[in-house]
């Protein structure tokens, strides 16, 4: 179909005369799934066209090097901050790898770089960028690039929000834990009072870790931030289904 169709122009190193650009458009033809290639000496490319479901650009680069040539790519590390655990690896993987001209992607989490081998012609930076963005992570620049105040802003702006969220919950919580265990007399119900406070307090402190599982899901990655996310809200629910429970039992008993 139209929509698998790709064409994509590779750089090829090695070739010497007209009998090696023969050589590539005989082994690359050779391949299911692709309906077209030229192999242009002067310039070293090679345009290929291809069906997207039956081949990868790895398969023909791999095709390309079998029959004796290189394929001159690119490599680029990209910092990335916001990975917690071997499922943001896989998930940001995905999104690179999903990408036309990425030959290969590997992620690494102590170091929290994106190692990338791609096609400059295809591709560029500014797209993995908005694919690990999209995917929920930052973009912090390219390693060896002039991205070290930008890394260290990203890093302390992402501390400050977690610390004043850390402040913010304990400032609510404890207070209210307190209350349940004291018997203070209230000018209205208890429970309306730690509902209104505590609401609040608990979307806020927790927003972003719901949105993290949120995209997670929508790659169809389970990471640690959905089971977080799993945990808050079987823990949250059942409170607000407690006190739907309770005001709809004294309404009861009015009647």
């Amino acid at each position: 179909m139209e929509e698998n169709k790709k064409r994509t122009e590779l750089k090829i190193s090695g070739m010497s005369c007209a009998i090696c650009a023969t050589t590539i458009e005989k082994s690359v033809l050779s391949m299911e799934g692709v309906s077209y290639a030229q192999v242009n000496l002067g310039t070293e490319t090679a345009t290929i066209e291809y069906d997207s479901t039956k081949l990868t650009l790895t398969d023909i680069e791999k095709a390309v090097t079998d029959a004796g040539y290189e394929v001159i790519n690119e490599r680029v590390n990209l910092k990335i901050g916001g990975m917690t655990c071997a499922m943001c690896v896989k998930m940001i993987e995905n999104a690179l790898v999903r990408l036309d001209g990425i030959v290969s992607a590997n992620i690494n989490l102590g170091t929290e770089k994106a190692y990338v081998t791609y096609n400059p012609g295809i591709i560029t930076v500014a797209e993995m960028k908005k694919a690990i963005e999209d995917a929920g992570y930052e973009y912090l620049g390219i390693e060896g690039g002039d991205t070290e105040d930008l890394e260290e802003i990203a890093r302390e702006n992402d501390l400050r929000k977690k610390r004043k969220r850390f402040i913010v919950g304990f400032a609510v919580g404890i207070p209210l834990m307190i209350l349940m265990h004291l018997s203070v007399d209230l000018p209205f119900k208890m429970a309306y009072f730690m509902l209104v406070v505590s609401t609040p307090a608990f979307v806020y402190v927790s927003h972003p870790i719901f949105i993290a599982a949120y995209r997670a899901l929508k790659n169809r990655n389970l990471n640690m931030d959905v089971m977080y996310s799993m945990g808050i809200g079987v823990a949250f629910i059942p409170d607000i289904m407690g006190f739907i429970g309770y005001t709809h039992s004294k309404l009861a008993d009015r009647t």
